[in-house]
């Protein structure tokens, strides 16, 4: 009786325990959808209500963070209120029928063959969501070459194109031909370019002094218009092509994209650099505008003749060739990034901004080659992230059906 007493008490003390693990599964895989439907109700009755508590909590300068004039992420938001309606629905939706899955499997209601319905979900919400903003098209009539693309394809050399003709020739099409402009790309680039290109609006894309920095070699033009006379500098600006309702013309005011300098100036902070820029006389051939003190000297000596060119350009590294008999600063006319590393004849050098957001490197009397790396550590930390996240839950899903097993064996 002792026994079958302590065997009965054992069994209690399982159904108790299983009962706690249930109850905490329960609240677990469907208090999540809870809160997705909670959220849903309060966007479906407020919406604009949630906006401005979610951005005052989390997003504060979404009012100030123009995307146009009079536009800013905050009226976007807005505007898409419902959209977000029915986006939060649908992932209550999603959710629940997940936690659905899990709890039939849970509680051998179904078997293995719901897990893989599970593992369906995310493909199908995918799919979904996609629909809306990936369409398929023929490439061959949406990107097909035309009289301006094989100009520029038979142009060597590192230069940028400034479209000024948007309205007879789409901004972002050249890009998907391998030629590079100065604006148009994505609209997401990096701050301190953005802040010289004028913000959204690029209210200074027309400033000569920001065509010639950012190396505007050739500009698209509208074929009934005409550049002001000296608008770009003392140099020649001339047409060099015309096509109907489109021409272009060669600046040679433009900076290159490589050189070579003995003279700077050091500035407080980028914002001042900017204002130089965009007010001041297109000196920046001559003087280099920077953010701190060079650690190495400088001599201006007219009979020496130092050179770098360009071996090697790659999306993430570039390799450049020196013949320098004296200290200089060197400037390529690519944007500053913390991620871009500098090896000076293989050593590892200092990167410094130029002009507010180019990159810039000291270099040393008789150096023979500088080589930029993009090397960045927040994608490496990323990296191993992901790489150590589905580790531990393939560790968790084979301990989980390992577990599962064991226990099957043994009863």
């Amino acid at each position: 009786m002792l026994i079958t007493a302590v065997h009965n008490g054992g069994l209690l003390v399982g159904a108790f325990s299983d009962q706690g693990e249930d109850s905490l599964l329960i609240g677990f895989v469907f208090g999540f959808p809870g809160l997705l439907f909670l959220f849903a109700v309060l966007f479906a009755m407020n919406g604009k209500g949630v906006i401005n508590l979610w951005t005052s909590i989390f997003y504060s300068e979404a009012s100030q963070m123009m995307i146009q004039q009079n536009l800013s992420r905050l009226d976007i938001a807005y505007m898409n209120i419902p959209s977000i309606q029915t986006g939060a629905w649908l992932s209550f939706l999603f959710v629940t029928i997940a936690a659905l899955f899990i709890w039939l499997y849970h509680s051998r209601k179904s078997g293995i063959i719901i897990l893989c319905a599970l593992l369906a979900l995310p493909v199908v919400n995918s799919v979904r969501f996609n629909s809306r903003f990936v369409t398929t098209v023929d490439q061959h009539q949406q990107w097909a070459p035309n009289p301006v693309t094989n100009f520029f394809k038979d142009k060597q050399g590192h230069y940028r194109v400034m479209n000024l003709a948007t309205r007879v020739f789409q901004e972002d099409f050249l890009p998907h031909f391998g030629v590079e402009v100065v604006v148009g790309y994505h609209g997401n680039q990096l701050k301190w370019y953005d802040q010289l290109l004028g913000g959204p609006a690029k209210t200074n894309q027309l400033n000569p002094n920001f065509l010639n920095l950012a190396g505007a070699k050739y500009l698209l033009l509208p074929g009934n218009q005409n550049l002001p006379e000296n608008y770009l500098g003392d140099k020649p600006v001339f047409q060099v092509a015309s096509m109907g309702q489109i021409q272009i013309v060669q600046n040679d005011n433009a900076l290159p994209r490589l050189f070579l300098a003995d003279k700077y100036k050091v500035f407080d902070n980028y914002d001042i650099i900017f204002d130089t820029i965009l007010n001041g006389q297109n000196v920046f051939r001559d003087t280099v505008y920077l953010e701190e003190q060079p650690t190495l000297s400088y001599q201006s000596d007219s009979l020496v003749t130092d050179s770098a060119w360009i071996v090697d350009y790659t999306t993430d590294s570039i390799l450049i060739n020196l013949s320098v008999s004296q200290s200089k600063l060197m400037v390529l006319c690519d944007n500053y990034f913390d991620a871009w590393q500098v090896y000076i004849d293989g050593q590892k050098s200092k990167l410094l901004r130029a002009y507010g957001t180019f990159r810039a490197v000291e270099l040393p009397a008789g150096s023979k080659d500088v080589k930029f790396i993009y090397e960045s550590v927040r994608y490496k930390t990323g990296k191993l992230s992901t790489i150590l996240t589905s580790i531990f839950l393939l560790l968790i899903i084979g301990f989980y059906f390992g577990s599962g097993f064991l226990r099957k064996k043994e009863e």
